[in-house]
């Protein structure tokens, strides 16, 4: 991860900022191969993935380590309450 600094562990050289690149450009490219486009714009917000709220977040790494369940065992919460967990 190029924007991970607390660590000296995550390496920042040249070929490790290329190699995350390219991993980021063949998975966009894959998801522009889909077909599915939501119907409206309030079908495209109903999606988005913070209207759902995390099940696991790191004590340690709380910048960007979340976990988000999908399915039957799945709870919707709103905007406000993610946006509230974030702060």
């Amino acid at each position: 991860n190029p924007f991970e600094w607390k660590s000296d562990a995550i390496p920042h050289s040249p070929a490790a900022v290329t190699v995350t690149q390219e991993m980021a450009r063949r998975i966009v490219n894959a998801a522009r191969m889909s077909s599915h486009r939501p119907a409206s714009v309030e079908e495209g917000n109903a999606l988005v993935i913070w209207n759902n709220a995390p099940r696991f977040r790191s004590k340690l790494v709380r910048d960007f380590e979340l976990i988000f369940v999908y399915g039957d065992n799945s709870t919707s919460s709103s905007l406000s309450a993610a946006a509230e967990w974030r702060r």
